[in-house]
């Protein structure tokens, strides 16, 4: 192929790629990538936490031997919470940089097809 089609076809093609990925949050829909029922769940998540870490047993009377075993209990119930947020959490952020990848690696292939279109210019300038 003619290089004076190359070159503006390198430099075209780089252009686009990296408008593209300079977007490519803004035209993603966020369902892509993290869905109403995963927020629900996180949501969900959130709330069992926060209930757990909260939880106290007011108005009951209990005898101590009873305390102990409602203390392991809630801390249980605690860890598991902790445990599902955690799972959760780390699903939302791997959607949030999976977004992120695409972009930069849309980015670095326009970066790399303009340098190569300013470079196969310079090729054939100085071959010719």
């Amino acid at each position: 192929m003619n290089r004076k089609i190359l070159v503006p076809l390198f430099l075209l093609v780089g252009l686009l790629l990296l408008l593209l990925g300079w977007a490519w949050a803004r035209i993603t829909p966020t369902a892509a990538l993290w869905n109403d029922e995963q927020a629900q769940e996180y949501t969900d998540a959130a709330l069992a936490l926060h209930g757990a870490a909260h939880s106290h047993e007011e108005g009951e009377k209990h005898d101590h031997g009873q305390e102990a075993a409602l203390a392991a209990e809630q801390e249980q119930r605690l860890d598991a919470a902790r445990e599902r947020f955690a799972k959760i959490q780390g699903d939302l952020e791997a959607a949030r940089n999976n977004r992120n990848l695409i972009a930069e690696v849309l980015q670095t292939l326009g970066i790399a097809a303009v340098l190569s279109g300013v470079l196969l210019h310079f090729i054939s300038r100085h071959a010719t």
